[in-house]
């Protein structure tokens, strides 16, 4: 099974934009379709960026799929963060990634991070399920 690491600007677009293509990303990781790795630092950040006033309406949309994600998640420990990304908050949800060996991290700020780091590709939510499809035609 395809494992990735989802960052929170996806929480949010799906939460957004119900039948979006982040919704839909998000559908397959609470299915169990994709597995999904979090660690105690990015699940911190889900639920922080969720209690955010100006996300206020999606307040029950978020809490439904951060705790669907915890659930289902496979946790990780971070040993250590590196600084890759042009954004640093970005690094803890890269070394996330790593440390779980996942195939994909999917963002919707692909420009912050880099292209590939030790084996996981950065892709936002279009290309993860193009790659999906070409996965399995």
């Amino acid at each position: 099974m395809t494992r990735i690491v989802v960052d929170t600007n996806v929480l949010i677009s799906a939460a957004i934009k119900p039948d979006g293509l982040e919704a839909k990303v998000l559908a397959l990781c609470t299915a169990q379709t994709l597995s999904t790795a979090l660690s105690d630092a990015l699940e911190a950040e889900y639920r922080e960026v969720a209690s955010r006033k100006k996300f206020a309406r999606q307040t029950t949309a978020l809490s439904t799929v951060i705790d669907a994600l915890v659930r289902t998640s496979r946790r990780v420990t971070v040993d250590g963060v590196s600084n890759r990304c042009k954004d640093p908050k970005d690094d803890m949800v890269l070394a996330c990634a790593i440390a779980a060996r996942a195939r994909f991290l999917v963002t919707g700020n692909v420009i912050d991070f880099p292209g590939e780091a030790d084996g996981v590709r950065v892709l936002n939510a279009r290309a993860l399920l193009a790659e999906l499809d070409a996965m399995n035609p």
